[in-house]
């Protein structure tokens, strides 16, 4: 994964109080003899939280639970905006819709009747955004007015346009304007928050290189930055494929072995200006689920810094 890495000298002493730490870099190690910071594998239960188990969602007729999804912990409530598709004969999925399910503990999980729009004759269901919306990326923004204080932002089909929608609750939506990030598409979950040390709205998202060869194509993600959530600028390639990626092995058309379908990136609460990013490593030549690659960075401007390259290894 292509990274790019800042290394900060350590002062005399650095007052953490009492909030966590992350060692994704040397900022907290003054000296070191053979040490390496590696990360700790994480571990799966194989519990599964949310099914499509009710009659609007296709239970045993293609119905299912996208990726694009969005978790929240939230006025003591764990809150999921749940990507629900269902397929037919149509490789594309009919129905793509946004679903809502909330939990007090995070493993049992309750979808209410919320009434607001009708699936299947009836309005006994937890549909908050209907229509054919690829998923959500919901996010709570400090610097908007109440009744815009909850914002998710999706591509829309067929138009293929890149909605942004708000509400008071995370329950009622509204289209409130359609993004135009420019040219490189935004076919994945594209990801927007508040930045306090740079006073401005970042966003994650698809970047295409494109050339006069289709089959040479590759994705990778790229960072941009707002004032409005109108403007947006000082585009970044943030994640591509590096020079270990390409030597993994050789492709027929010199497309990389692998590209980044997307990336969820966000500001971790505890610590002082870390930046987490998930990447979805996405093979082309050798079948494989998507795998997730971890990386950290410090102040969030440079290219993501990457701990050594270990994956998260893909769910069920």
């Amino acid at each position: 994964m292509l990274v790019g890495a800042e290394l900060h000298a350590a002062p005399e002493t650095i007052d953490v109080g009492s909030h966590k730490q992350l060692f994704v870099d040397d900022r907290f190690i003054e000296s070191s003899y053979r040490v390496r910071l590696t990360m700790n594998p994480p571990w799966q239960d194989r519990r599964i939280l949310l099914e499509p188990d009710q009659d609007w969602e296709g239970p045993g007729q293609g119905g299912s639970i996208g990726p694009y999804s969005s978790v929240l912990k939230d006025n003591g409530k764990v809150r999921i905006w749940y990507d629900q598709r269902q397929y037919g004969d149509d490789p594309f999925p009919g129905v793509l819709r946004v679903c809502y399910a909330e939990s007090d503990d995070g493993l049992v999980f309750v979808k209410p009747h919320l009434g607001l729009y009708e699936a299947d004759g009836s309005r006994r269901n937890n549909v908050v955004i209907p229509g054919k919306i690829g998923g959500s990326s919901v996010w709570i923004d400090p610097q908007a007015p109440p009744e815009h204080r909850y914002k998710t932002q999706a591509k829309v089909y067929p138009s293929a346009e890149l909605h942004l929608h708000t509400s008071p609750d995370g329950i009622r939506w509204k289209l409130f304007s359609k993004l135009d990030p420019g040219p490189g598409g935004w076919d994945t979950q594209s990801i927007i928050f508040w930045d306090p040390p740079s006073s401005r709205y970042l966003l994650f998202t698809r970047y295409w290189t494109r050339f006069d060869d289709r089959n040479r194509n590759f994705r990778s993600v790229r960072r941009l930055e707002s004032r409005d959530l109108v403007h947006w600028t000082n585009q970044s390639l943030v994640v591509g494929p590096d020079a270990i990626d390409r030597a993994t092995h050789a492709t027929s058309t010199g497309q990389p072995p692998v590209d980044y379908y997307g990336a969820d990136v966000f500001r971790y609460q505890e610590a002082d200006q870390i930046y987490i990013l998930l990447a979805q490593a996405f093979w082309h030549w050798k079948p494989s689920p998507p795998r997730v690659r971890i990386g950290a960075q410090r102040h969030g401007r440079a290219p993501v810094a990457e701990p050594g390259r270990e994956k998260i290894p893909a769910g069920r």
